[in-house]
């Protein structure tokens, strides 16, 4: 009896085992959601807390009358920090047109890019990019339509090409209320649509903030969005800045991407060396690498840019060549050089 009955209890552990083993992978994947979601909550409650006291109504003000005092103390500080520290790297941002500046700005924006970029390994392909920001107005400037990440890149077989609209896109169409903006905190919601393969629709909460460290500015961002078909994606940013001499700055940028339909997380981090040289140019050495889907990743990539930008046309039409190099483990790591030239429209309502 005993002999007969132990392939059958085997047969049972055999298969407890291949199921523990096959939900494995999207248990850790939520996991890491999970604790994504809950570093994120245990972060921004807090600011949102202070924030709602010292923006609070006549009747708080009388329970706590001392602290006008003390937030007027931290306005004082911060504003007298961010001059000296935030304030240099927020204008070669929008230089550059980075894209948190585009983020955190309340007006109307709009980024027109177009150009082309050639390498050794693919040859020529145009790159182009679009975003906008459209502010609605008499809502003190808390609500946005949004339109972006119309960003790709298409082969370039001849000369006609340029004048083909891009074809690998995925634009992102919806509305954003600022919830927060305050003592260099800011947190903001959106709801929207994503026209891709397949087509579905998002909501997304993104709180960001600056922490001035003698020199030094950091900034923390954390990106939490839920998409219909793809699941959650949680995005968290770090970057350490630091001006120094005359007109050069330093910035150390570090990225964490956890999604539910990856077998695994996406660091990324990059090193960059800024220097203004007039109002009008400036250069940017950076290096940087991505490590797609770790802990076993499907690609690692590794590139060194330097990118020289300049104002051609009064204060919205840029000119910008970036030359470099890339090393890519798909490649075996050999040398691809490439560069870039593009020519790039940015509208400010500021």
């Amino acid at each position: 009896m005993i002999r007969e009955c132990m392939p059958t209890v085997n047969q049972g552990l055999c298969k407890e085992m291949r199921m523990i083993e096959y939900t494995d992978a999207s248990v850790g994947r939520r996991l890491c959601l999970l604790a994504a979601l809950i570093l994120w909550f245990l972060l921004w409650c807090p600011l949102l807390s202070m924030a709602v006291v010292s923006e609070g109504n006549g009747e708080h003000e009388r329970v706590a009358p001392a602290s006008a005092p003390l937030n007027g103390r931290l306005d004082v500080w911060y504003t007298r920090m961010s001059a000296v520290i935030a304030d240099p790297f927020d204008r070669v941002d929008r230089f550059f047109g980075d894209e948190s500046i585009i983020d955190e700005g309340r007006r109307t924006r709009l980024r027109i890019g177009a150009g082309v970029r050639t390498d050794v390994d693919t040859g020529a392909r145009m790159v182009t990019d679009f975003s906008l920001r459209l502010a609605l107005p008499r809502i003190e400037e808390r609500w946005q339509l949004f339109l972006d990440e119309l960003a790709g890149e298409d082969e370039l077989s001849g000369v006609s090409d340029l004048t083909r609209p891009p074809v690998d896109t995925d634009p992102d169409v919806g509305l954003r209320y600022f919830l927060l903006r305050d003592l260099g905190a800011s947190i903001s919601a959106d709801a929207g649509y994503r026209f891709s393969s397949p087509n579905q629709a998002f909501g997304r909460i993104r709180g960001r903030a600056r922490y001035p460290r003698g020199r030094w500015s950091l900034d923390l961002t954390q990106t939490a969005t839920y998409f219909t078909q793809d699941g959650w994606r949680s995005q968290s940013d770090m970057s350490w800045t630091l001006p120094f001499a005359s007109a050069y700055g330093f910035r150390s940028f570090s990225r964490l991407t956890v999604e539910e339909i990856s077998s695994g997380y996406t660091p990324e981090h990059s090193l960059a060396l800024y220097r203004t040289l007039t109002a009008r140019r400036a250069w940017r050495l950076e290096g940087r690498g991505i490590w797609i889907e770790m802990p076993n990743p499907s690609d690692i990539v590794y590139t060194i840019e330097f990118m020289y930008r300049q104002l051609v046309h009064r204060n919205w039409l840029f000119f910008e060549i970036a030359p470099g190099v890339e090393y890519a483990e798909n490649n075996h790591y050999d040398a691809n050089p490439f560069v870039t030239f593009k020519f790039e429209i940015l509208f400010n309502a500021d």
